[in-house]
């Protein structure tokens, strides 16, 4: 019997849970920084074109 989708994604949830849980303090900065920076650079590319 083939188990279902969820029964098999459940493992991976759950760890990002954990680290979510564990790190989530520090991991939050980081994707705002990383984001901040695609938005910089996306901006930078768009007046190169012009």
């Amino acid at each position: 019997m083939d188990p279902s989708p969820a029964e098999l994604l459940n493992p991976i949830f759950n760890a990002l849970d954990a680290m979510i849980q564990n790190y989530g303090v520090h991991l939050y900065p980081v994707f705002v920084w990383l984001s901040y920076r695609q938005l910089v650079d996306a901006r930078a590319k768009a007046r190169e074109r012009e």
